[in-house]
């Protein structure tokens, strides 16, 4: 099988065009002019790496801004290529790839539509089901030459197993057709490294190369992923809900390059009804009217669809009332007239759909409520799938939080995607009912500080990327230099564990100990044992626009199972917040406070703890006698309580 590694004859591009897809300042476009003539004149290599990259990553940038496309990978280069892995030299494969980006650049600013673009049929699909789903690539104007053609890789994340070319009988069998007649295809094998490829490094993806003549603008080639033509099952689509999952194709144009482009989607829903959940607020004044959300869920824990069964309703045991049968995400008013510990379930008409909603504390004029939320999660801005609209309405609709973050790795994120998700934050927010807090993921290897999430009170505020800040040390220092201490909030986590040796309590007060990839008590203990004063909370860490409510990663050797569960991933975690009202200030500053605490996959108990009369999140003085005093109220009987 012919491997596609060596670059064919370069492509010339001019330096000055009468009219420009994008707009660049005189001195960039100057940079940017010198930048591409070097390429054609000798290859990148690690003595000339870093400067052509920093030149890279401002003209890219400046597309981003734009609305133009930026390769995923270029984001992460430009961390990696000024500040390679101490001890090492620039990675070869950063080397590799920056002429091969550049020249995209270049073809793309004298034409966006030079590359041309995909869309695709039937792009709503059954959860874990078998499909034909077909994706049209139509040639732009710089057209694709004889031998040149299709990779089609997959997403290092995406909860389907690899399409494959060489067996027609086969599941994932993927086929292609030409619009233009006596086209012929071979197939072919490149590698991809990134979250469109091999996540830890390339692997190969199999190609379709074209024969017999040339392709021109508004030519289209047709893939069909899952073909039964020949027998086979289909495409495997993932068992998770998600409004874009993505299908990576990159195109050679004839010169021996591929090109990454905007990716191929379709969207996956819930299927037929298995469970149901509630989610209620945890603590509620007697007399108070609240609402309490129901959820019909499908065996993998997505929003079911199909018939939806009615509900009998009890309350501690005692039926109040029933929920038709119409929605999958339905609501009801509840008022509790007398202090206690309320527990709401659900039971379907036939029996077989049971279910609880988080229990309910009614005290009289409490000064205080625990609200929920997620720190920490992902979508297909970074390595996982699904955009921030649909991240947002998860956290809304499906979820019931209370304050969400979406907080992408910084090494995926260029100016461009920072201002969507600013924009997206400032979008969803709702003072009083949902609070969106703009962040982003500091994405330091573990000998440079390890990954933190870096929260800010409202959207606004430029983000420090770990290519302006590749140190801890550094991240700290220039968010200083913002004045942003007061308006930010850092926390480490265990997976690419934080460095805890090194805190700035003025903006580092808390310390995620629980996530989907485990559950890490000792990580806060290395904080404590250090001096820092922190408090903890949990998250999902779920890549898959799940804030919230996250069953396992669909990943490894899991993703023809999806919703399995390991020892490995497990459910993610969530944030309680211990707060005067559900209002930004108030939520973020008990945040600051520490006044918070994590709890494991959607188990929303409620938590009082005190020492010698204080709650958590403040100061008190030394004292000889130091009592601990609280109390718990699980989602389930409790088995133990354990003091460390």
């Amino acid at each position: 099988m012919k491997r596609a590694f060596a670059v064919g004859a370069l492509l010339s591009f001019g330096c000055v065009a009468a009219t420009r897809a994008y707009e660049l300042t005189p001195e960039l476009r100057a940079d940017v002019a010198e930048l591409v003539l070097s390429v054609e004149q000798s290859p990148t290599a690690a003595e000339n790496a870093v400067e052509r990259m920093a030149v890279l990553w401002r003209w890219a940038n400046a597309v981003s801004v734009q609305g133009g496309f930026v390769p995923k990978n270029i984001s992460l280069a430009a961390m990696y290529v000024p500040n390679p892995t101490p001890g090492t030299l620039v990675s070869g494969r950063y080397t590799a790839a920056i002429d091969p980006w550049i020249r995209q650049l270049a073809m793309l600013d004298r034409d966006a539509g030079a590359l041309g673009g995909v869309s695709v049929e039937h792009g709503v699909h059954p959860a874990a089901s078998w499909q034909t789903i077909r994706v049209h690539y139509r040639v732009g104007s710089h057209g694709v030459r004889e031998g040149g053609g299709l990779i089609l890789s997959r997403h290092a994340l995406g909860g389907y197993l690899a399409p494959q070319v060489d067996d027609p009988t086969g599941d994932q069998y993927v086929s292609i057709s030409s619009s233009r007649e006596g086209l012929r295809f071979e197939t072919d094998e490149a590698p991809v490294w990134g979250p469109y490829g091999g996540f830890r490094g390339a692997i190969g993806f199999p190609v379709y190369r074209a024969r017999g003549g040339d392709l021109v603008e508004g030519d289209t080639l047709t893939l069909v992923y899952g073909d039964r033509s020949g027998g086979g099952r289909g495409f495997r689509v993932p068992a998770y809900s998600n409004d874009a999952i993505a299908l990576p194709l990159h195109v050679d144009p004839g010169n021996g390059e591929f090109y990454e482009l905007p990716p191929a989607t379709f969207s996956v829903v819930g299927t037929e009804a298995r469970g149901v959940h509630g989610f209620a607020p945890s603590i509620v004044a007697v007399g108070e009217r609240f609402r309490v959300s129901v959820r019909t869920e499908d065996r993998y824990y997505n929003r079911a669809s199909g018939r939806i069964p009615a509900y009998e309703v009890s309350l501690n045991g005692e039926p109040i009332g029933r929920i038709p049968g119409t929605e999958a995400l339905q609501s009801f008013p509840v008022e509790l007239s007398s202090a206690g510990v309320y527990r709401i379930s659900f039971r379907s008409d036939d029996g077989s759909i049971e279910g609880v909603a988080n229990p309910i504390w009614a005290r009289n004029s409490p000064r205080q409520r625990i609200y929920w939320g997620e720190t920490h999660g992902h979508c297909g801005f970074a390595e996982g799938h699904g955009t921030p609209e649909g991240y947002f309405e998860f956290a809304r609709d499906d979820a019931s939080l209370d304050f969400v973050t979406l907080s992408e790795h910084d090494v995926w994120l260029t100016d461009g995607k920072w201002k969507t998700l600013n924009d997206a934050s400032f979008r969803f927010h709702r003072e009083g009912e949902l609070l969106v807090f703009p962040g982003y993921e500091w994405s330091a290897q573990r000998q440079r500080g390890g990954h933190h999430n870096v929260l800010f009170r409202r959207s606004g505020y430029d983000r420090i990327g770990v290519q302006q800040a590749p140190n801890l040390t550094d991240l700290y220092r220039r968010l200083h230099e913002k004045g942003y201490e007061a308006d930010v909030l850092i926390i480490p986590h265990a997976h690419q564990a934080g460095d805890w040796r090194l805190s700035d309590l003025s903006m580092e007060s808390l310390i995620e100990i629980m996530s989907s990839h485990g559950t890490f008590e000792w990580f806060g203990r290395r904080y404590l044992e250090n001096g820092y004063r922190v408090g903890f909370v949990g998250a999902s860490d779920n890549h898959l626009g799940h804030p919230g409510y996250a069953p396992a990663h669909p990943a490894g050797r899991y993703a023809a199972e999806p919703a399995r569960r390991s020892n490995i991933f497990q459910f993610g975690g969530l944030a309680a917040v211990i707060a005067s009202g559900r209002t930004t200030d108030a939520v973020f500053d008990a945040l600051q406070a520490r006044s918070a605490y994590a709890t494991t996959g959607s188990q929303r108990i409620i938590l009082d703890a005190r020492l010698n009369g204080s709650q958590m999140g403040t100061s008190v003085p030394s004292a000889e006698e130091r009592r601990i005093e609280g109390r718990a109220i699980g989602t389930a009987p409790l088995r133990a309580v354990e003091l460390v």
